[in-house]
C-alpha cells in the first residue's frame, strides 16, 4: 500500500492549510465508505437455497445456515432450589445446544452476507443487519474479530511489525519527517508543504499555554500524586474552560478542539510530573521544537540553565511519532464510545487516560519500568530469567506481549 507513497515531504495536498479542503477530504472518505457498501451485495435470505446446487459462491458473499431459531425470554429456564441463586451461570451441558441441553437437527434458513474487502487487513464480513432479520447476535467480548468503524487513519499488524499512518510506514515517516508533519497527516490525511507546516505548527504553539486558573488544580494534589491521576482530573478540567465551542457538526470548532489537545497535552503531562516531584511548574518555550519544549518543561529548573540534549531530543520526537496512534486500542475505544453521545472531547480525552492508565495498556511501559528498577543491574539479570521461568514465583516479565 505504502509502495506508491512518495517520500514525506515530496508531496503537498495545498499551498496553504485551507479548512474547505478538510470537508472535502471528510466527505470524500464517508462517500468512499458508502460506495463500499453499495457496491457490497445485500444482506438478505436466500429462498429455497440448497447447499448441494451451490458448489461455488461470490467472491464478495458469505453465505450462512441458521437452524430454527426462537428467542429465549428467561421463562423457559427449569428454577430449582440448587438454580436460583446461580441463575446467570450458563451450565457448559447447554452450550452450543438448542437450551434444554440435547443437539437437535432442523430445517435451516439461508442468508447472504455482504464480504469486503481493505486496501490491507483482513476482509470482514458486514454483520450491521444480522439481529434484526435473523434474530441472531454474535460474540466477541474482546473485539478481536470485530471492526468498529470504516477509516484510513491508521493500520498494525502487530507480528510482522508493521505500522502505517495514512499508507506510509512509520520507518519512512520517523526518517524523513517529525512528530509535528505527522500529527498534520493523522488530521488532514497528506503530508504537508512548507507553508502548510508553518501554520500548523503556529497553530499548536499559540494553544500549548494553559488558563492559570487550571494551574491552581495542581496544587490541591497530594505531593506524591500519581502522574496519570493528575492527568484524568485536569484533562477532564479543561472541559470547564473550554464548552463554548464544542458544536461536534462544526469543522472549525472540530479542529480548534484538535489543536488544543495536542498542544496541552505536553504543558498538562510536564505540569502533572512536576507536582509528583515537588518541583516548580515550568512554562512552555515557543522558540523550542514540540520534543525539545517536552523535555524543556520536564526537566528544566529555575536554579540553572538547561541545555537540551539533541539526541534525546530527537528520541522523543520518534517516541511520539511511534505512539501517534495505535489503531481501535483501548484507549481510543473508549474515546469513540464517550465520544459518540456528542460529550465535551476534553472529558472524552479524559476517559481515554483512565483507560491509558492501566496495566494492561499504556500501564505496561510504567510496569516495565518498574520491573527493570527492580532487577537493578545486568548481573542481576540470569536470577529473574529464572523466577520468570518458575511458576511458582510471582514475578513476571513486563514488555514481552
Amino acid at each position: 500500500m505504502s509502495s506508491s507513497r512518495p517520500y514525506p515531504m515530496q508531496r503537498r495536498f495545498s499551498q496553504v492549510l485551507r479548512e474547505q479542503w478538510s470537508h472535502v477530504y471528510t466527505e470524500k472518505i464517508r462517500k468512499q465508505g458508502e460506495a463500499d457498501l453499495e457496491t457490497a451485495v445485500k444482506f438478505g435470505k436466500i429462498e429455497d437455497f440448497d447447499i448441494a446446487q451451490h458448489k461455488t459462491i461470490q467472491s464478495n458473499e458469505c453465505i450462512i445456515l441458521f437452524p430454527k431459531i426462537e428467542k429465549k425470554t428467561g421463562d423457559e429456564m427449569d428454577y430449582t432450589e440448587d438454580t436460583k441463586d446461580n441463575d446467570d451461570i450458563i451450565s457448559p451441558s447447554r452450550m452450543g445446544t438448542n437450551g434444554n441441553g440435547k443437539i437437535t437437527k432442523s430445517e435451516y434458513t439461508a442468508y447472504r452476507l455482504p464480504l469486503l474487502y481493505p486496501t490491507v487487513g483482513f476482509p470482514c464480513i458486514d454483520v450491521r443487519a444480522l439481529k434484526g432479520k435473523t434474530g441472531v447476535t454474535t460474540y466477541d467480548p474482546g473485539f478481536l474479530s470485530t471492526c468498529s468503524c470504516h477509516s484510513t487513519i491508521t493500520y498494525i499488524d502487530g507480528p510482522n511489525g508493521r505500522l502505517l499512518h495514512r499508507g506510509y510506514e512509520i520507518q519512512e515517516l520517523c526518517e524523513k519527517s517529525d512528530f509535528v508533519d505527522l500529527s498534520f497527516l493523522l488530521l488532514y490525511g497528506e503530508l504537508p508543504g512548507k507553508n502548510d507546516r508553518i501554520h500548523h505548527e503556529t497553530q499548536i504553539k499559540k494553544h500549548s499555554l494553559v488558563h492559570e486558573k487550571l494551574i491552581e488544580f495542581y496544587k490541591g494534589f497530594r505531593y506524591n500524586a500519581h502522574p496519570m491521576a493528575i492527568m484524568c482530573a485536569v484533562v477532564g478540567a479543561l472541559s470547564s474552560f473550554y464548552h463554548d465551542e464544542m458544536d461536534i457538526h462544526n469543522l472549525d470548532h472540530r479542529l480548534l478542539s484538535a489543536y488544543r489537545i495536542i498542544a496541552k497535552m505536553p504543558t498538562l503531562a510536564a505540569m502533572a510530573y512536576k507536582t509528583s516531584i515537588g518541583q516548580p511548574i515550568v512554562y512552555p518555550k515557543n522558540s523550542l521544537s514540540f520534543a525539545e519544549n517536552f523535555l524543556y518543561m520536564m526537566f528544566s529548573i529555575p536554579a540553572e540553565e538547561y541545555v537540551i540534549n539533541p539526541i534525546k531530543a530527537k528520541a522523543l520526537d520518534k517516541f511520539l511519532m511511534l505512539h501517534a496512534d495505535h489503531e481501535q486500542n483501548a484507549s481510543t475505544s473508549t474515546v469513540r464510545i464517550a465520544g459518540s453521545s456528542h460529550a465535551n472531547p476534553f472529558a472524552c480525552i479524559a476517559s481515554g487516560i483512565t483507560t491509558l492508565w492501566g496495566p494492561a495498556h499504556g500501564g505496561a511501559n510504567e510496569a516495565v519500568l518498574n520491573m527493570l528498577g527492580e532487577i537493578g543491574s545486568a548481573e542481576n539479570i540470569p536470577k529473574y530469567i529464572a523466577k520468570a521461568k518458575d511458576k511458582k514465583d510471582p514475578f513476571r516479565l513486563m514488555g514481552f506481549g
